[in-house]
């Protein structure tokens, strides 16, 4: 019979319970704590588990004042829920690293135990708003009643801001909040603009960037002035840099994502006609970069924030990944095989993608892809393997949990909070705001 995971939880809790209540009946161990006796610790079970694992530390001269004891997995603070003078009962904290040492302190002492707890990642999909077949009309609200059109963008702000760009009854720009509960409406498109498309937010500002895919328009939303949209364009060179040489002007066919650079604080976007354009956030003064990328399809960018002067280019027509080197000004093929869609995971020269859209950076270097077609959310690592961490690849789905019972339908958007948190938008009969969830 499968279990269901509050039926584990349950049996766990009441394995502790009678383990602890059992140990009542020995009060001669229920003693104050000692500064003038050495804290002792003997074991600690089980050996590895996830986040909020319960655990079992043993030893001597804990007292059970769960005040005055701290327990740290590597540097992060342990919950103390009970202490009975030669055993207490923990909670694991999230994320401490893959190997853990277990420290006791209590009042001066500090003891380690010389064995690791492993620590378990644990990945969960959930729903944040939105509705499956829900048609394409924007409600705005709570997260519970929400509805949003089909979902084209992503990004995150370190206030926990979530926004997103939508094609739908209208078109235009909303802002969910979870802590808040709310979902509301920002701006429509851009007259004459066309969709609005993948944007991104300036680290140091905290504004959010829109573009709008068609021609040298962007949305520029400040959270000094609430984020009320403010249409912004993107310049051109004056006529007497272009007449002298020391700039080339740039045309803008379509536009579908903008990426900020760490490596010189510019902003980047790449159009149609193959043209790479930076343009500056505070003059928003544009400048051609290089005028040879692919040409087809759109394409989404990211820098790596450990080598931030490469850039990572998904183009959804070639189904593969490529980078920038803007050092050197080279463009090369990272993963995938151009024009050869499918889906497999493993080495970068042999894995495939199908239509892959937008793509983020965690703060450890981490690439996340939105594989469209695939239906699933990809990963590659520092190592360079391709991995499939949600969503059953080639096939829609619309559940949540685990990420190998997860589901997803043509997942478009993502994007990556500070806390490691992956947030995706999809944009067809889901219309969902999704989390994934690191734990």
């Amino acid at each position: 019979m499968k279990q269901t995971k509050a039926g584990v939880l349950l049996l766990g809790l009441m394995t502790f319970i009678v383990y602890f209540s059992c140990s009542d009946s020995n009060s001669s161990k229920m003693s104050e704590y000692d500064p003038n006796k050495p804290v002792e610790l003997t074991r600690f079970f089980p050996d590895s588990g996830g986040i909020s694992t319960k655990v079992i530390i043993e030893g001597a001269n804990f007292g059970f004042d769960t005040a005055r004891i701290q327990v740290y997995f590597n540097e992060k603070k342990a919950a103390v829920v009970n202490a009975q003078g030669d055993k207490m009962y923990v909670l694991t904290p999230r994320l401490p690293g893959d190997t853990c040492e277990i420290t006791v302190k209590i009042g001066d002492q500090n003891v380690a135990f010389p064995d690791s707890f492993r620590y378990k990642t644990q990945l969960m999909v959930s729903t944040i708003a939105g509705a499956r077949d829900a048609g394409t009309k924007f409600t705005g609200g709570s997260l519970a009643t929400a509805t949003f059109g089909n979902i084209y963008g992503l990004a995150v702000d370190d206030e926990g801001n979530i926004f997103l760009s939508m094609k739908g009854d209208p078109d235009g720009v909303a802002r969910v909040n979870v802590e808040e509960n709310t979902v509301d409406w920002v701006a429509g498109s851009i007259p004459g603009g066309d969709h609005l498309q993948s944007p991104m937010v300036d680290p140091n500002t905290q504004i959010v960037y829109f573009p709008s895919d068609r021609s040298d328009f962007f949305y520029e939303l400040n959270p000094v002035n609430l984020w009320i949209p403010r249409i912004r364009q993107i310049g051109h060179p004056s006529p007497e840099d272009i007449q002298s040489g020391k700039k080339k002007d740039f045309e803008i066919n379509y536009k579908h994502s903008f990426a900020y650079c760490p490596y010189d604080g510019y902003a980047y976007t790449r159009s149609t006609n193959g043209k790479f354009i930076k343009f500056n956030l505070t003059t928003r003064e544009g400048e051609l970069v290089k005028e040879d990328l692919v040409k087809e399809g759109e394409a989404y960018l990211a820098f790596d924030p450990l080598e931030p002067h490469m850039m990572y280019i998904t183009y959804d027509k070639r189904h593969c990944i490529y980078t920038f080197n803007l050092k050197t000004m080279e463009q090369n093929v990272y993963a995938g095989i151009p024009g050869n869609p499918g889906w497999r995971d493993g080495k970068l020269a042999d894995a495939e993608f199908n239509t892959p859209r937008q793509i983020c950076f965690d703060q450890s270097g981490i690439l996340y892809i939105a594989d469209r077609t695939n239906h699933c959310i990809r990963q590659i690592n520092r190592d360079g393997i391709v991995s499939s961490i949600a969503g059953t690849p080639t096939k829609w789905g619309q559940f949540d949990g685990p990420p190998d019972e997860a589901g997803f339908d043509n997942p478009r958007a993502i994007a990556v909070d500070k806390d490691g948190n992956i947030f995706i938008g999809e944009d067809e009969n889901n219309r969902m705001l999704r989390k994934l969830t690191l734990e």
